[in-house]
């Protein structure tokens, strides 16, 4: 009986470190995603891009199962209000409002100054040299994305004004400009550059980046849902230190 329990005593003190292993690599986050081409693209149910490949590499150093899920971007900032645990929303901009409800990581991410685009030689655009100035001519409006965030500057400059807001995905407010010669969209440069590649098959539209305010670098993070499970979390966060910033390819 004394050899059976030293027996199992052993097997169970050599089975508890691998089980310890799996559950670690098994345990699942849940990275919410939509409209993030070129950055994150879904073609045959295979998730790449750059950050997309930066994360799949982040999270598998973490030993922790990432579950890509292609949800609305309406309804991601719900999501984490709702505290759904082990979610998060790829790419987004850290605010003191959202500190409230997300938890942030270290930043995974730097766009360049954001750009606008419109339709080719829009003189209205190219008659100002700030962006402070577009806002303030009333002939020009733009069409921004609901709940979305720019730079601290931007954001600044768009509080306390009423603009039109759409659910409309980034493709679709693209194609949107060559109807309505007045509107514009904000967007970052690498987003923009694929817009036109791939939504602007008659050369119609252009990007304007003279403005001499829109200078600012924007870091963004992965905001997670506060109830994320603390190890897992800061598991993900101290191998997004080690693998640093990701830039497109």
């Amino acid at each position: 009986m004394k050899i059976l329990s030293i027996t199992l005593v052993g097997l169970i003190l050599t089975v508890l470190p691998r089980a310890a292993a799996v559950q670690a690599e098994d345990s699942g986050l849940i990275l919410m995603y939509s409209d993030l081409e070129p950055y994150v693209i879904v073609e045959d149910n295979i998730v790449s891009g750059f950050l997309a490949d930066y994360l799949n590499n982040v999270t598998k150093d973490a030993k922790i199962k990432a579950i890509w899920e292609n949800v609305p971007w309406e309804r991601q900032i719900p999501t984490l209000k709702r505290n759904q645990p082990n979610v998060c929303a790829v790419g987004l901009v850290e605010t003191p409002e959202r500190l409230a409800y997300m938890r942030f990581t270290d930043f995974i991410g730097i766009d360049e100054a954001f750009i606008l685009m419109a339709v080719k030689n829009h003189q209205g655009l190219l008659n100002h040299k700030s962006f402070h100035a577009v806002l303030d001519d009333q002939t020009l409006k733009p069409i921004l994305k609901g709940q979305a965030v720019f730079s601290p500057y931007i954001n600044g400059l768009l509080a306390n004004r009423e603009f039109e807001t759409t659910t409309s995905s980034t493709p679709r407010r693209v194609r949107s400009l060559t109807k309505n010669k007045n509107t514009y969209i904000i967007i970052t440069p690498y987003m923009a550059e694929n817009m036109l590649a791939k939504n602007d098959p008659k050369k119609e539209l252009g990007i304007y980046r003279h403005f001499d305010d829109l200078g600012d670098d924007v870091p963004y993070s992965l905001a997670c849902s506060k109830s994320t499970d603390d190890d897992l979390f800061n598991r993900l966060n101290a191998q997004i230190k080690i693998h640093g910033i990701s830039y497109p390819k």
